[in-house]
């Protein structure tokens, strides 16, 4: 099976980079960081149901699998024989208001509630 990063996958390992060099890391360990990142996505070439169904995991109807790789997670989805990349997220980030509809409850914002 063949990878494809599609372009907001594309920016968010930029973004990683910048963000990393922004942070003091060298680039020659920040290219290290990126490098392992991708080695560890490149596993779907040979396992491409490796990933969690995001929508088995959350209770929704979605084609999209997350592979959690280090502290990231790479949300792709299995097209014919493409396994595409569509976004990279840092553990840390809200990836999950991005993937889950709305009105989920994870996405419910209780802190309001008496």
């Amino acid at each position: 099976m063949q990878i494809i990063y599609l372009q907001p996958a594309q920016r968010d390992l930029a973004r990683f980079q910048d963000f990393l060099q922004s942070s003091g890391v060298s680039k020659s360990k920040s290219d290290e960081i990126l490098l392992g990142l991708i080695k560890r996505i490149r596993v779907l070439c040979k396992y491409p149901l490796r990933g969690y169904s995001i929508g088995g995991r959350y209770g929704f109807e979605t084609p999209y699998r997350a592979l959690i790789a280090g502290r990231y997670i790479a949300i792709y989805e299995v097209v014919n024989n493409q396994i595409q990349i569509r976004r990279v997220y840092h553990m840390r980030e809200d990836y999950l208001s991005e993937l889950l509809p709305e009105g989920h409850p994870l996405l419910v914002d209780d802190s309001n509630e008496e």
